[in-house]
């Protein structure tokens, strides 16, 4: 019997291997970072003065349909000839922009979809109940894969402007998330980072 339940755990165990490591998450990655090409280079040719881009992948474990991550990503931006207000509060606020586009990442969604029907079918549907351990380790790697979409782009000069960088961040509003800090660190220079933080800490 012991050998019997043995051959179960590991069989469990390899499955939630192979979720992590399933192909599913290199195609999120690679046709992600078609997309979001896709959409600056749209954006840049319209707006010269296109100055913040923001990826918004929803509030973890408030998505309305039952899933910890949010199956549609929204884009956001704006340009400078956007600010009508107080300029550093305005510029770096993503709920305050005036662009959203739900439309460019749809290519995305069932990718994502089908991410989580894995994670549903190696977690959650046998035991009919929640994960919470693996439920943040899914959220991690799915903010964190759009984070490293991001900084491969900005280090291949997808961002590079004429007269400026764009402000970069994932953002997820009326939020503290740990992501809107680590990804606003590691996508901008350090002026932004400290005119960010003193507006937003």
């Amino acid at each position: 019997m012991a050998g019997f339940l043995s051959f179960i755990s590991c069989k469990k165990g390899s499955n939630q291997n192979d979720f992590w490591n399933s192909g599913n998450w290199n195609r999120f990655k690679s046709e992600l970072k078609v997309a979001i090409a896709n959409n600056v280079e749209f954006i840049k040719s319209k707006y010269p003065d296109f100055y913040g881009y923001s990826i918004l992948p929803g509030e973890p474990y408030n998505n309305g349909n039952g899933s910890v991550i949010n199956m549609h990503l929204i884009i956001a931006y704006n340009n400078i000839s956007d600010i009508k207000e107080d300029e550093i509060y305005y510029k770096y606020s993503v709920d305050e922009w005036e662009h959203y586009d739900n439309k460019s990442l749809e290519s995305i969604t069932p990718i994502i979809k089908s991410l989580y029907s894995e994670f549903e079918a190696v977690y959650n549907e046998k035991s009919n109940s929640s994960n919470p351990k693996a439920e943040m380790k899914l959220i991690n790697k799915f903010q964190g894969t759009i984070l490293s979409v991001l900084k491969e782009l900005k280090n291949e000069g997808l961002f590079n402007l004429e007269k400026n960088n764009p402000f970069l961040v994932i953002w997820i509003s009326d939020s503290e998330s740990e992501i809107i800090y680590k990804s606003v660190k590691e996508l901008n220079s350090q002026d932004v980072i400290e005119e960010f933080e003193y507006e937003f800490h």
